[in-house]
């Protein structure tokens, strides 16, 4: 007994945590992520094009700095980057599957496919998200943005002759286990029904696109 209070009078108390330490290396975690060749893009994405906001879509174009990125911004895009490539790793060795398919969609938009199921002819993008995210994705479907996204892909990898039948978003936790991802999947198209200019059987360009009901 008097061993064990000895050796307890004996144990040094541990540091208060140490908010500095957070923030140095908070912020060489933040630089790094600043710095990547997909950070530093100035062009438009796939993963942008379809946003409905013009004038953020415009400054990125001029390559105007975000005012409103806080220390921790890139976080989520540098965990989501680690497990793209982590998955990528995975589904290389799997027979049937091409991964890290780069596309160009038409001249100045290209984008990089994350996994193409050959088999199937399902064109998919991975998503990571939080507990909350997965909820609204669940709740109301992948947004009009996202869809574009993956019809954009899908449409890139068919004018290289590939069978594309069906596009996909797969939601991946951040948190929790495997088994609470969540797939929206949709029939290919060529984006007509998503463009303001479409409508089926046109006969008058001038005043709409009939697109593929022409």
């Amino acid at each position: 007994m008097n061993m064990m209070m000895r050796m307890m009078n004996n144990l040094v108390a541990p540091n208060k945590p140490s908010k500095q330490m957070a923030m140095d290396i908070a912020k060489i975690i933040t630089d790094a992520g600043t710095w990547t060749p997909r950070s530093k893009q100035v062009s438009i994405g796939p993963s942008e094009i379809g946003h409905e906001c013009l004038r953020r879509l415009a400054y990125k174009l001029i390559d105007i700095p975000k005012a409103n990125e806080g220390s921790s911004g890139n976080w989520a895009a540098q965990v989501g980057t680690a497990i793209h490539s982590h998955l990528a790793e995975i589904f290389e060795k799997v027979e049937g599957f091409q991964v890290e398919q780069k596309v160009t969609i038409r001249g100045g938009l290209s984008g990089t496919i994350d996994l193409y199921d050959e088999v199937r002819g399902i064109v998919m993008d991975w998503k990571t998200t939080g507990a909350s995210g997965l909820k609204e994705r669940r709740s109301s479907g992948a947004t009009t943005q996202q869809q574009i996204q993956v019809q954009l892909y899908g449409y890139g990898l068919a004018q290289m002759g590939a069978v594309v039948n069906k596009v996909a978003l797969i939601y991946l936790p951040t948190s929790g286990g495997i088994d609470d991802m969540h797939i929206e999947l949709y029939d290919y198209d060529r984006l007509c029904n998503y463009c303001p200019y479409f409508q089926p059987f046109s006969k008058d360009e001038s005043v709409a696109c009939a697109g593929d009901t022409a």
